[in-house]
């Protein structure tokens, strides 16, 4: 089953934006489309920008608790839109957008088809909200217009079942051998699993050899005085989502981790405020299971096969 998620306005809402998303429930229904209702599903966990909890912390101007209720709902906002293969987003002229737009533009990103309904003038909506729509869909300016082009065009056409291609934050790694063939691992601070030296690759190395910029991570994480000899080609792969600081769980971002091998030729390990100790394993009796995050065990079992 195809499945919309449904954008637009809540926060100042009279209804706190209930009202369209539950009449148009049933129509999308009737054509097999599942709606995704951030307005109901929200509220029934509790999360959302009406609750006692938020209003009390902006109106307090208690910007750290307010920015970390926000985080919740974006996260749980963005698993959505994941989630769903296209966007039905619906607007006044005069409403002030912000979270929808962010939704609009994730979205955007991937491809998705974005349906804008706007009650009133069109032109008044901001241009960049409209060039979204206009680029990966359509506007309307009513539902009716839009279940009409959807039973005539998009279903028929089946060009709402369309893949989209992922996004992914690159991290190159490091599997480091002593002389005595042994692993170097790292615990990492941030979520108490073991961790491999290296890390994402910067905006700004994107012209820089990619050796060049595993060697400026392992530098900043193992200290300067450590000399390696890295190998170019890599020898494992592996893909895992980012880990959220502030929730304790997987975010959203997913990240694709390159493996490459190197010698330890000598020098002190001072490690930086990422990682918490260091261990030397043996490569011949160490098992790599349930120690580390989901990629990087992948990337490690095929270095040790």
């Amino acid at each position: 089953m195809l499945k919309a998620y449904l954008a637009g306005p809540i926060e100042f809402q009279k209804d706190l934006g209930r009202g369209w998303r539950q009449e148009i429930t049933p129509r999308l229904l009737e054509l097999g489309i599942e709606p995704i209702d951030p307005a109901r599903k929200a509220i029934d966990r509790g999360i959302f920008t009406g609750t006692a909890e938020f209003v009390e912390a902006k109106k307090a101007q208690n910007w750290s608790e307010f920015s970390n209720f926000m985080h919740r709902i974006w996260m749980i906002d963005k698993n959505w839109v994941d989630e769903a293969d296209f966007l039905i987003v619906h607007c006044k002229d005069d409403d002030h957008l912000s979270g929808t737009i962010r939704e609009m533009h994730e979205a955007y990103e991937y491809g998705k088809p974005i349906f804008l309904v706007v009650d009133g003038d069109q032109r008044k909506i901001k241009s960049h909200t409209l060039y979204m729509a206009l680029r990966r869909g359509k506007i309307f300016n009513n539902f009716d217009e839009l279940f009409d082009y959807l039973k005539r065009e998009a279903l028929p056409s089946q060009s709402l079942k369309k893949r989209h291609i992922d996004l992914f934050q690159i991290t190159q790694k490091l599997l480091i051998v002593n002389n005595q063939n042994q692993l170097l691992i790292l615990k990492a601070a941030i979520h108490g699993f073991y961790d491999l030296p290296g890390g994402r690759l910067d905006m700004q190395e994107f012209d820089t050899p990619l050796l060049e910029c595993l060697n400026r991570e392992a530098l900043e994480e193992l200290g300067d005085k450590v000399k390696l000899e890295i190998n170019s080609n890599p020898i494992g792969l592996g893909r895992e989502k980012m880990w959220d600081m502030l929730l304790k769980q997987d975010h959203y971002r997913r990240i694709f981790i390159v493996g490459y091998e190197a010698r330890y030729l000598g020098g002190e390990i001072k490690l930086s405020d990422e990682h918490l100790s260091y261990e030397w394993v043996d490569i011949a009796t160490f098992d790599p299971e349930g120690k580390f995050r989901p990629g990087h065990g992948a990337v490690v079992k095929q270095f040790l096969k």
